[in-house]
């Protein structure tokens, strides 16, 4: 298969297209099997404004000397301002699972660790783990993993498993429930309605209150006998 080559980067302040853009070119310098010398060059291609300008003022001196690795960071800290990283180290202490899928959780904390850079594994562990709904952490105690000791893919393939669990499990309680079934409490009302339903009080003068059923609400059985004549 012909390599396909990198989206380029225009220099946008775009963590997805940064990002997108390291992916592109590493795998395409791989299948292409480009010399370890001519990798930064042969990058320099797909950039456009600011990155180019960068790779023209710094770079393009001597492009063999450069290793991949640094060569991203310091494309990175010169396209984006300088309080980005510190920006992206707020995003992550916010970041949480929430109502989204443990798959897509993931992947935000994952763009958020490369815009970064330098995040010991552990740490990742720790993050994600206490950042997933705590009905899946309980699950994962249950299979005796720690966020301590346990791998993050290990970690990650075990919620995703209890993820399909709790789904599958809230789809059967809802379709195991009887068709036409009607909530705790609610028979007798329905029935008291369909029994007083069309049962008329007569004698109700005009100006008295009336509740649903037709009949003299409370505070005015009183006074409606006392009205007639009757004792109280």
């Amino acid at each position: 298969l012909k390599p396909i080559p990198p989206t380029e980067y225009n220099s946008t302040e775009d963590s997805r297209a940064f990002h997108r853009f390291i992916t592109e070119g590493t795998a395409y310098l791989e299948d292409r099997n480009v010399e370890r010398e001519r990798r930064v060059f042969t990058l320099s291609r797909f950039l456009k404004g600011k990155a180019h300008e960068f790779y023209l003022r710094q770079v393009s001196d001597s492009p063999g000397t450069w290793r991949l690795d640094d060569f991203f960071t310091k494309l990175f800290n010169y396209c984006f301002p300088l309080d980005y990283s510190t920006k992206q180290r707020k995003k992550l202490y916010r970041s949480y699972q929430g109502d989204k899928r443990v798959r897509n959780y993931m992947s935000e904390l994952n763009e958020l660790w490369m815009m970064i850079g330098n995040i010991p594994e552990r740490d990742k562990v720790v993050k994600f783990w206490f950042g997933l709904n705590p009905s899946i952490q309980n699950e994962l105690y249950k299979m005796q993993l720690n966020p301590e000791v346990s791998s993050l893919t290990k970690v990650q393939k075990m919620a995703e498993i209890i993820e399909l669990a709790n789904l599958a499990s809230g789809s059967r309680n809802h379709d195991d429930r009887p068709k036409g079934s009607k909530r705790p409490g609610r028979d007798k009302n329905d029935r008291h309605h369909k029994e007083t339903e069309g049962v008329k009080h007569p004698n109700i003068p005009p100006g008295y209150a009336k509740d649903r059923h037709g009949a003299p609400r409370t505070g005015d059985q009183h006074r409606l006998s006392k009205d007639r004549g009757h004792p109280n």
